[in-house]
């Protein structure tokens, strides 16, 4: 695109135009992105989701601007993945926060390990496992068994279709 984006989202806040609604192709100018890529955030941002108006169009609120310029940040500028821009929104709780300029949101702290006397019994875990286990082998049983139904049957087909061939 012709014009360079904003340094951060809480600047570019500062520069959205003062109206209800925007067209993608608006919006895709204030984040200095194309509109293909504003319709793939939308498939990945379940939070970002424009009305569409009667003749199909999208009709991006402020809110929505606001938080597009939040994932451009969060992908183009910190570094995140999609996966790991969708998980700090989805864990933000509070999207304003984020669009609104504040400070980004800390890394949750590793959670301890269990004390050791909190910690299942082994016994107790094995012998909970154990149903799982049978089921998941008596499964894998029965698909080794249409396995060889199938490998027999496709032989048996080959044999019909060349008499003389050997497998």
């Amino acid at each position: 695109m012709s014009s360079t984006p904003p340094k951060s989202a809480a600047e570019a806040a500062a520069g959205i135009p003062d109206k209800l609604f925007f067209r993608i192709g608006e919006v895709a100018k204030l984040a200095g992105v194309q509109p293909y890529v504003l319709r793939y955030w939308e498939t990945e941002f379940p939070e970002l989701a424009p009305h569409k108006g009667a003749g199909g169009q999208r009709r991006y609120e402020r809110a929505d601007v606001e938080l597009v310029l939040t994932i451009r940040d969060m992908l183009h500028k910190q570094g995140f993945t999609i996966a790991g821009a969708r998980r700090k929104l989805a864990d933000s709780g509070s999207l304003k926060a984020l669009t609104a300029g504040a400070a980004p949101i800390q890394e949750p702290t590793p959670r301890a390990e269990p004390a050791p006397e909190t910690a299942p019994n082994s016994a107790t875990t094995a012998e909970n496992a154990l149903p799982t286990v049978q089921n998941v082998r008596k499964g894998l049983r029965e698909l080794l068994r249409m396995m060889e139904n199938t490998d027999a049957r496709r032989a048996d087909i080959r044999s019909r279709r060349n008499p003389g061939a050997r497998d």
